[in-house]
Formats: structure tokens, sequence, C-alpha cells
């Protein structure tokens, strides 16, 4: 049910960053003191809150699946009774970890200077540009797009789809 970016980029994470240090371990093996040294090794790595999160969601899933498939009698990432919360807990993010609060966007002056360079293009990367800039879509959606998704007569675009690269697929 997930789709190819979501697998490439599951798959990913496993490979460089849970494989490593746990790959060698049966999961019955694992213990909760293994898997919080994970994720805070990775936070003392610097990597974004997301990527923790990440990789803390993949071996919740993982363990949850393989508890309720009978593969293992315990599943490490749950709470028993009596124990402290705190290691079961979702990460939280790095004190200094401040968030944006606004998205990052071109300012008005940036998009005078980006649609001025633009006019020595070819007329296919200014109508892709100015399309980007004038919409807003993601670039996925834009290189998604369709003649059938353009209507011309009430100037209406439809977003249907996405393209995502993935290394296995390109």
């Amino acid at each position: 049910t997930m789709s190819e970016n979501g697998r490439s980029s599951y798959q990913n994470c496993l490979d460089r960053r849970i494989y490593p240090v746990l790959g060698d371990m049966k999961m019955p093996e694992i213990t909760p003191a293994q898997i919080s040294a994970l994720l805070l090794d990775i936070q003392a790595q610097g990597k974004a809150h997301a990527t923790v999160i990440k990789t803390y969601t993949i071996l919740h899933t993982l363990f949850k699946m393989a508890y309720l498939g009978d593969m293992i009698d315990r599943n490490p990432m749950e709470m028993p009774q009596e124990a402290e919360a705190r290691i079961w807990e979702r990460p939280k993010p790095r004190k200094d970890e401040v968030k944006a609060s606004e998205p990052a966007a071109y300012t008005a002056e940036e998009v005078k200077r980006l649609l001025a360079t633009l006019k020595d293009e070819p007329l296919k990367w200014q109508a892709l540009i100015r399309l980007l800039i004038d919409t807003g879509i993601r670039r996925g959606e834009c290189c998604a797009l369709k003649w059938q998704n353009v209507n011309f007569k009430t100037g209406e675009i439809r977003i249907a789809g996405n393209l995502c690269y993935t290394a296995a697929k390109g």
C-alpha cells in the first residue's frame, strides 16, 4: 500500500541507519536500550528530527508487525506496565533544532531576477518556471502533468499525479 518513493525512503533508512546497528541481531534479542541508543546516536549526529522520527516509525512498525504475527513474544517498543515511559516515547526534537515559522519562498525581487534571466532561455523552460512560480505546484506534480489535465477554455490545471525519483526506478 506504500508508494514507490515511500518504499525507497524506508529501505534507505533501513540500509543506512538500522541494519548497520541492529542488522546482525535477531528481533527477539533486540532490547529497548539498544533501540534508544540508536535513536539517540542519530540525534547526536545532528540529523534532522524527521530522520529520527522516520527511524523510530520504521522500527515501531516492524516490531509491531512481528509481535502481531507471533514472530516475537514481546515488542521492545511497547512499554510494559512497570517500565519508565521515557524509553518508549516518540523522540522529541533537540532544543537547538528550531523549526522555521514560515516555509522558504522567493521574494518579489528574486522572482523578478529569475524572470529576467529566463528571457534568454528556450520557451519550454520559460513555460515550466512560470508555471511553477504562478501556481506554486511542486516539481513532481508539474512533471506528472498531462495535456488532459490542462483546460485551456477555463484556464484550469488539474493536479492528478506526482512523479518521484527513486534509485531503483529513476
